[in-house]
């Protein structure tokens, strides 16, 4: 329960040190106090540096803007990232439509980010693990990663997310253990994405991944992940829903 609890977002805004930003800015918002517009920052940011990707999941639901070839500016970034620290803001994840560690710039944002005492998530798919490594002696227990991965084998691994670089789940579960090695009080999260055999895309079947969230989990416990986090699929097309067949929970329990 207690590492349950570290994830409810209500426990979040009810910190000691955010509450009082909080009661502010609810004056503020419902016309209890006269407050300039711009004093106020948002506690946490999911911070998009690029939308490159060296994946080619069929199921990505950022799908239109994935390989537009756009980029942040790092000065911009970290104008806006010093000017929002000043205001309230506690913590960055580093995220996106794209894979983070792809942006040229990722290791001097991690840095910055740690100079400014902000709080760090991020998530990635591995691929790029060497930057990672280069920045986890930087991250406290209060940051994470989550890697993407949805498979135990590396054989549904690339017929889940195509990568474009030649990678497999081994390589990355091994860069995990070095990390672990380096870092030791680091979150590391297994993400996985669960896909029944009903779902498709373009009315192309995907791959069934239900049967390897056992052997999942066993591998996140040897390869030093802290937890292994479920989620369901969400379809990319359409009205994006979010349903899983009775079939496919008996085999999930």
């Amino acid at each position: 329960m207690a590492e349950f609890s570290i994830h409810q977002f209500s426990n979040k805004l009810l910190q000691k040190s955010i509450f009082p930003h909080l009661m502010a800015y609810l004056h503020w918002q419902t016309g209890q106090a006269n407050l300039p517009n711009n004093k106020f920052a948002p506690i946490s940011i999911n911070l998009d540096l690029t939308t490159a990707c060296n994946f080619q999941c069929p199921h990505c639901l950022d799908e239109e803007i994935i390989n537009t070839g756009k980029m942040l500016n790092l000065q911009y970034i970290k104008r806006l990232l010093e000017n929002w620290s000043k205001k309230g803001l506690k913590s960055v994840i580093l995220i996106g439509g794209g894979e983070p560690t792809i942006y040229p710039y990722f290791e001097e944002v991690v840095k910055f980010l740690k100079k400014l005492s902000l709080q760090v998530g991020i998530v990635s798919n591995g691929t790029t693990f060497k930057k990672i490594e280069n920045i986890c002696h930087l991250l406290n227990k209060k940051d994470w990663i989550r890697l993407s991965l949805d498979a135990s084998t590396n054989e549904t691994f690339q017929k889940i997310h195509r990568p474009r670089v030649r990678v497999t789940l081994d390589e990355i579960t091994a860069g995990v253990k070095k990390i672990r090695q380096k870092n030791p009080n680091l979150q590391i999260g297994y993400s996985f994405l669960i896909i029944g055999d009903d779902k498709k895309v373009n009315n192309v079947p995907l791959v069934k991944n239900i049967g390897e969230i056992a052997q999942t989990a066993r591998l996140a416990k040897e390869s030093g992940f802290n937890y292994l986090s479920l989620k369901p699929f969400i379809n990319p097309e359409g009205k994006r829903e979010t349903v899983i067949n009775q079939k496919n929970l008996k085999e999930i329990k």
